[in-house]
């Protein structure tokens, strides 16, 4: 969860001869890789702002541990924040730069809601929004110079639409749930496997621990006395 545990983890491995990724599916997925597509040929323009929110409403009287509870990484932050921001970081092709957003808590120490605002190198923006005490559209949009991509609930990407002068140019689908999703993640672990390398090309540490950074400063600054001791 923290970048010390993060660089212990790849320190370990490298000195085992281990391969090591950390599980972020979604950067995977056929529809995630169109996008990529997109904004490599330049569909879009240069990228100026990228907007990600993920909120979900728990069970108040009775909520998962995993969810709330901050020893177990719970909070908006840390279990959705990861996702908001590995992916916003894939789409921009670099990790953040600058960040800074507030929370409203969920109970002491666990963020029931929360935004950021974040600036990647090129001049990117991006805001983010996450929330496990509200319902909400679960999407992402990447605006550039000459358009834009929609992509309904990006961490599994069943539909992308790229956008051009309020038109649709291109869509892609799938159907798919999240045990299918994670399909494309194991054929490519065991295809690095085969392979002999020590880290994935689509989740290499440095973006894993680039953003344990930023969700731990977050956290810190949310609940100094907490996460400052921890």
């Amino acid at each position: 969860m923290t970048v010390e545990e993060g660089e212990e983890m790849v320190a370990l491995a490298k000195e085992k001869g281990l391969f090591l990724m950390e599980g972020m599916w979604s950067r995977f997925l056929p529809n995630t890789r169109q996008v990529m597509r997109w904004l490599e040929a330049g569909e879009i323009g240069d990228i100026k702002f990228i907007d990600m929110q993920f909120s979900f409403s728990v069970d108040m009287e009775n909520p998962k541990p995993r969810l709330v509870l901050p020893e177990f990484g719970g909070g908006s932050m840390y279990d959705l924040g990861v996702y908001t921001v590995e992916m916003a970081s894939w789409y921009a092709g670099a990790n953040p730069e600058a960040y800074e957003g507030y929370c409203v808590d969920f109970m002491p120490n666990s963020d029931g809601t929360a935004v950021m605002a974040l600036r990647y190198p090129g001049g990117i923006l991006a805001t983010m929004r996450t929330g496990i005490a509200c319902e909400a559209p679960c999407r992402a949009t990447i605006l550039g110079t000459k358009g834009r991509i929609e992509i309904d609930k990006f961490y599994l990407a069943r539909e992308a639409r790229l956008i051009r002068e309020e038109a649709l140019v291109e869509k892609c689908s799938a159907d798919y749930d999240v045990p299918k999703g994670l399909t494309w993640q194991l054929e490519a672990v065991c295809g690095y496997l085969r392979d002999g390398v020590g880290e994935s090309d689509v989740v290499p540490a440095r973006d894993t621990i680039a953003t344990a950074e930023v969700l731990g400063t977050m956290m810190k600054r949310f609940y100094p006395d907490y996460y400052g001791n921890n």
